[in-house]
């Protein structure tokens, strides 16, 4: 597969206009930040936009830029802490909220580690096998990549939604996927077809839209 900045700046636009849609749809305040899924999908993919641009015609890696810095912010600190606290918000279960609480605490701590590492050893950029891949020194990649999909994926899943939990199995299907086939730009990869599975959500709020208002508390 080849990715590259039109495919970046075009699945931004379309994320951009169809989140609209999605937000539109919203009828209540704690459904905003879930709602808000393809519109932060959007500035990502025009951050790894601008990245490409940077990176046309090197050979070397691109040392660390304010766009490489968007991106990698985006993948590794905002995710890990925003899925589930958006899938949180909007979730009426009590069980399934507590469950929702310890991934989030979860995600904080990956968030936190991850900080450490970008501020330790500052990100380049380099183009391999047709998409970018970004330098971040991991220790124990699996231990951290595994609890990186557990805030990100798992949040998801662990909603009552079941919108929400088609687009967390889609999540967990590209997150495997990405790592298997493309491990050195798994952030890369997985994140382009995160954003284009985020679509998934128009149907959720398309949904809960037609709901009384009662019902969507329930």
């Amino acid at each position: 597969m080849c990715f590259s900045a039109m495919a970046s700046f075009g699945t931004a636009a379309f994320l951009a206009s169809f989140s609209a849609k999605t937000c539109s749809l919203v009828r209540d305040r704690t459904e905003i930040p879930l709602a808000l899924f393809p519109s932060l999908f959007a500035s990502q993919q025009f951050a790894e936009g601008l990245v490409w641009q940077s990176l046309a015609g090197r050979l070397e890696p691109l040392p660390a830029t304010p766009a490489i810095y968007l991106f990698v912010v985006f993948a590794y600190l905002f995710w890990p802490i925003w899925a589930p606290y958006a899938v949180r918000q909007c979730e009426p279960d009590p069980v399934h909220r507590r469950a929702l609480l310890f991934i989030q605490g979860i995600g904080g701590l990956v968030a936190g580690a991850f900080s450490f590492l970008i501020l330790a050893h500052p990100p380049a950029a380099l183009v391999v096998e047709h998409s970018i891949q970004y330098t971040i020194e991991i220790p124990h990649p699996l231990w951290m990549q595994g609890a990186y999909g557990m805030a990100t994926a798992l949040a998801c899943l662990a909603s009552s939604h079941r919108a929400v939990r088609i687009f967390g199995v889609g999540i967990a299907l590209s997150f495997f996927l990405a790592w298997t086939f493309h491990p050195n730009s798994f952030p890369s990869v997985w994140c382009f077809f995160a954003a284009i599975l985020s679509l998934v959500l128009y149907a959720h709020f398309h949904i809960r839209a037609k709901e009384p208002l009662a019902a969507r508390h329930a």
